[in-house]
């Protein structure tokens, strides 16, 4: 995936001066700006400052507040490639806030050869108060008689008061909170020390890819999106039990390790919570309208908006621009521009990304246990995470006797059933194709046995009793494949039996497909030249291999798949159900997606077209219904001399 946005975790909004781009101090220990008499512009954008802003309105460069200097050192910026705590050598600067720089770093003193990329946080030291003057004491005011003392509940208590909470924006404000942060989700403070009157703070910069690659990494899966949805949702939820929120989310601020956890990793955009008045914001299209607008309203809710913001940019693939706005702040409704878009994606970003807060999580009955509503996302995500990667299934089927042929000796049945439990939904089904075998004493007889046995024996066997599926993971049940080839072997014996039974019947037999699709998971058995077929994006793939002499011939090398198709003995079965006492069906298995097509079919419809006209009329069909009747169709246009059955599925 390629978007526009950097890569760097650390990259912030507006781009910083490097520390070379830095005002250098003069002689008098001032820097050339700030001994200027009118202020300097913007150091992101070169826009003039105007008396007394606190940050920049075109680029939100926040401005740096006035600080005391120590004597002796200068409150500069340190020059590039500076070594500090011994080990750790300062790189350019990523943003201010207030007096607090934060810079790019490498820690060079570790074990491994390699450096290691590391945040660096610095910050003037407050000045030390002096000592209390010595007071001498007169050694005869120990022999004055004692006062009672008092019982005054706040002289009591004077001396255990809580110290007040260190002032935002601060780098003591920032330590105390990365010491209270645990969750895998959000960076570690690795160091801290004081140095030449400043203190540092040393941050990890964790190792991994942007979420941006990640998100797109074949192959896709959503359980796995929705993990770190769900890790990222957790460590903001700490963050707020910790006293801070963010800015605005966005995915370039996002990496993900390669242990597959998904780490916060720039803390540039950090706000205190509560959020005290006239707080600078710089504003962006991950940012809640009530940050920008300074509202009395805002907290911890505003996150929500910033992480649906984010997981609208995952899933368009690219940054959120004004298109994506109807006015500043007003998402254009991700529904409203993709309806076919599933109902749980729909659901989450119509609670996240909305101007209203009153529209964000959480919902009326959670609002008193969850207020900030990140209980409810958590729980949405989840459900996301089992529903979002099962598919729905759109399915139909024909069978025509053809123009030669007299009677139709092929049989199906389609089983389909849907469930749906809270967010949680199950769409499943069960095809089973028989084919008689042409020329046979009574072959349309053994395929409708055969339909009835295999259907029989699903109904009536775990986990199909009651047509519920449970899943093979879950409960104790035999897995489907196995089901499906004992079905089948069932199957067999009864036909074979019954052949015995009466003289008109002896030699009746048939083909078998049995196809079982449980969510997106698919189980094949296979017994004669019936056919599966799996098509996804664009190819065709035969899954199942004809159980016939010139198939065996064709793998073996000594036929070609075109001398295949004249070869006189090319319909010779080497099994069949019915044919003989044992049989041994195979059995195949894969997964869909959405936007794949399944077929199954007797060798009527693929004795008249080939590979390239059976995908040509799946792809050019808008549904499963119109794409099996055009297949028969087409099969009697060019002369169907076979029986033709279909069962098409194609997966939403």
């Amino acid at each position: 995936m390629t978007t526009e946005s950097s890569a760097d975790p650390l990259a912030d909004t507006a781009e910083l001066p490097t520390v070379s781009e830095a005002s250098s101090p003069n002689d008098n220990g001032t820097s050339e700006a700030t001994a200027s008499a009118s202020p300097p512009g913007c150091p992101g954008c070169g826009t003039p400052r105007g008396e007394g802003t606190l940050f920049c309105g075109e680029c939100g460069f926040l401005f740096p507040e006035k600080t005391p200097v120590v004597a002796g050192e200068p409150n500069r910026h340190p020059q590039a490639g500076s070594i500090v705590g011994g080990r750790y050598q300062i790189c350019e600067l990523i943003s201010q806030r207030g007096a607090m720089l934060r810079f790019r770093g490498l820690d060079v003193g570790g074990s491994s050869s390699d450096s290691i990329h590391i945040v660096i946080l610095r910050e003037l030291m407050p000045p030390v108060p002096p000592p209390p003057d010595n007071t001498m004491f007169d050694i005869e005011s120990f022999d004055l008689p004692l006062k009672p003392a008092t019982a005054d509940p706040a002289s009591l208590l004077a001396d255990t008061r809580i110290v007040d909470a260190p002032v935002w924006p601060s780098l003591t404000w920032e330590k105390r909170l990365l010491t209270r942060l645990s969750h895998l989700s959000l960076p570690r403070m690795l160091d801290s020390f004081d140095q030449d009157g400043f203190e540092y703070l040393i941050v990890e910069v964790p190792l991994g890819q942007s979420l941006w690659d990640a998100w797109d990494e074949l192959p896709l899966s959503w359980p796995r999106r929705c993990e770190w949805l769900i890790q990222i949702a957790e460590a903001l939820e700490q963050l707020h039990e910790s006293g801070a929120m963010l800015e605005g989310l966005r995915p370039d601020i996002v990496v993900v390790t390669p242990t597959s956890q998904a780490v916060i990793a720039n803390f540039t955009d950090l706000l205190p919570l509560p959020l005290p008045p006239d707080v600078p914001v710089r504003g962006s299209y991950y940012s809640a309208p009530e940050l920008v607008l300074g509202s009395a309203d805002s907290g911890a809710r505003a996150d929500l908006y910033g992480f649906g913001a984010m997981v609208q940019a995952l899933l368009f693939g690219r940054e959120l621009t004004d298109f994506d706005f109807t006015l500043q702040g007003v998402p254009r409704p991700y529904l409203e521009r993709f309806p076919d878009g599933h109902p749980l994606l729909g659901r989450l970003l119509s609670r996240t990304f909305v101007r209203e807060i009153e529209r964000r999580f959480p919902s009326h009955d959670y609002a008193e246990a969850d207020p900030t509503g990140f209980k409810e996302l958590i729980e949405t995500l989840t459900a996301c995470s089992r529903a979002l990667d099962t598919i729905r299934i759109d399915i139909a089927s024909w069978s025509n006797t053809g123009v030669v042929r007299s009677g139709n000796e092929d049989a199906l049945a389609v089983l389909h059933s849907a469930e749906a439990r809270l967010e949680d939904s199950d769409d499943f089904a069960v095809i089973v194709l028989a084919d008689g075998m042409g020329g046979m004493a009574s072959g349309e007889v053994a395929a409708a046995m055969t339909i009835q046995i295999v259907r029989d024996y699903f109904m009536h066997h775990p986990p199909f009793t009651d047509l519920f599926v449970v899943k093979p993971e879950v409960g104790i049940h035999p897995p489907p494949s196995q089901l499906i080839l004992e079905a089948l072997r069932e199957s067999n014996r009864i036909v074979f039996e019954e052949s015995r039974k009466h003289s008109q019947q002896r030699g009746m037999g048939c083909t078998a497909e049995v196809v079982l699709i449980d969510g997106k998971h698919v189980y094949v058995g296979h017994v004669g030249d019936s056919r599966t077929y799996h098509s996804r994006h664009g190819k065709l793939t035969q899954v199942t291999m004809d159980q016939t002499l010139v198939a065996h011939l064709v793998a073996l090398g000594q036929l070609t798949p075109e001398e295949a198709a004249r070869h006189p003995q090319r319909s010779e079965l080497q099994q069949a159900i019915g044919g003989r006492k044992e049989v041994y069906p195979e059995s195949y298995s894969f997964t869909m997606e959405a936007g794949d097509w399944l077929l199954v079919c007797s060798d009527g419809l693929t004795n008249q077209l080939d590979d390239a006209d059976i995908l040509g009329t799946l792809h050019s069909a808008g549904s499963a219904e119109k794409a099996a009747r055009r297949l028969v169709n087409r099969a009697i246009l060019e002369g169907a001399l076979d029986n033709v059955t279909v069962v098409v599925v194609r997966a939403c």
